[in-house]
């Protein structure tokens, strides 16, 4: 086992991965805080990420009771709906959290009781006996579910959202503190044993999922990367990249998805954004079925009106990725010369290269404006014979990499 395999041995935590329905940690941390902005609009904005949330697959039990609550809350101040029916609500939702609770942490061969879990838990004892009460006893009044239900949002807020926005900050104060310090040691030129160092510290952030979600977030938006240059920075990517295989291809797509929600202007930022796509591009390889993927994603996700920067790492991923004759690989020729044409989408006729055949230069011309208004449209017969459609079965498998 390598050095750096049983670095990252000792400091990655014995854990299974886990599915979530959200996009990454940042829109978890945006939903959190419009939920308790105490802003109605806000908070229903976030309901309703939630609820996109919910039709992609399960949620953790906290969110599904502070959702309810919000929505029996809600209800009772907008409906006229009888003592009974609003008492049933909250009784239900109050139910199914302390159940939903207990059942995830019953773990061994002998079941526990739902007081001794409760008082591990940190959830008052008063919640477990109105729980008790509205399942197996008389429902208690509306007045003391409202409390309870009050109660449990303030539960929820303190032992879930709260602490996992805690963990997060942790998490990424101490992956700053590791690319500080990797800063530190290129600026006093130290030595290649000593920058291996430094590099073993990063061992606990290969897995994909924290490349996606933290360290390439940190590079990309906490601004380390706009200020050094590509060789400052290459060897600790290409470090990354070596061990993993992945990270380069994901900062590529990370990159381009950042360009393509930028204005077709852009700025200083879409520079940098496009220099680090292209030194991705640089030092990528036509056999790594990652950086397939990557290709894919950006080339048959281009649309008219994207920027400059945009169209530059598009061209360079037809190039290197699409077969020459290729539908993409021909658009990309023709815009060797015409990237400001593509941005507006106007017509191609005087752009194209004089030194292509003339029947070539018509495919193209013809071709070029379908692929521009519906890429996915033509995206299978493109790629057919291409070096991504021999490798079908691996891109399925690494459907993910799409949505950083």
């Amino acid at each position: 086992q390598s050095t750096w395999g049983r670095e990252a041995s000792k400091q990655l935590p014995q854990m299974r991965a886990r599915v979530v329905p959200w996009r990454d940690w940042g829109e978890w941390v945006e939903v959190k805080e419009m939920l308790f902005s105490q802003n109605q609009p806000l908070v229903a904005q976030a309901m309703w990420r939630i609820k996109t949330w919910r039709a992609r697959g399960r949620l953790p039990v906290s969110i599904e009771t502070t959702v309810a609550l919000f929505e029996v809350l809600g209800l009772e101040k907008t409906i006229h709906a009888s003592d009974l029916a609003l008492r049933s609500m909250f009784a239900m939702v109050l139910v199914r959290f302390v159940n939903g609770l207990v059942d995830a942490s019953q773990k061994g061969v002998y079941a526990q009781s739902i007081a001794s879990i409760a008082d591990r838990l940190q959830l008052p004892r008063w919640l477990v006996d109105v729980r008790h009460e509205s399942t197996h006893g008389v429902l208690p009044s509306l007045a003391l579910l409202e409390a309870a239900a009050t109660r449990t949002l303030l539960w929820l807020r303190e032992q879930y959202w709260d602490k996992q926005n805690e963990h997060l900050n942790k998490l990424n104060q101490s992956i700053t503190t590791k690319i500080n310090q990797y800063v530190t040691s290129r600026k006093a030129n130290v030595e290649s044993v000593k920058l291996q160092k430094i590099f073993r510290r990063f061992a606990n952030l290969t897995s994909r999922d924290r490349l996606r979600w933290l360290l390439i977030p940190a590079l990309l938006d906490g601004g380390f990367l706009s200020v050094e240059s590509c060789e400052f920075w290459s060897p600790l990517l290409l470090h990354l990249h070596s061990t993993t295989q992945v990270f380069l291809p994901t900062l590529l797509v990370a990159c381009c998805n950042r360009l393509a929600s930028m204005p077709v202007g852009g700025d200083q930022r879409a520079w940098y954004l496009e220099r680090w796509a292209l030194f991705c591009l640089e030092h990528s390889r036509t056999s790594n079925t990652f950086f397939q993927k990557a290709a894919q994603t950006i080339v048959t996700d281009l649309r008219p009106g994207h920027s400059r920067s945009c169209l530059k790492v598009f061209r360079e991923c037809a190039l290197k990725f699409c077969n020459p004759g290729s539908k993409f690989h021909n658009v990309a020729l023709v815009l060797d010369d015409s990237i400001d044409i593509w941005t507006t989408g106007e017509d191609l006729e005087d752009s194209t290269s004089t030194e292509r055949p003339a029947q070539a230069r018509a495919e193209v011309r013809a071709e070029a404006p379908l692929i521009m208004k519906n890429c996915s449209w033509v995206s299978t017969s493109v790629w057919e014979g291409s070096p991504l459609g021999s490798n079908s079965q691996d891109l399925r498998d690494l459907e993910g990499l799409a949505y950083i």
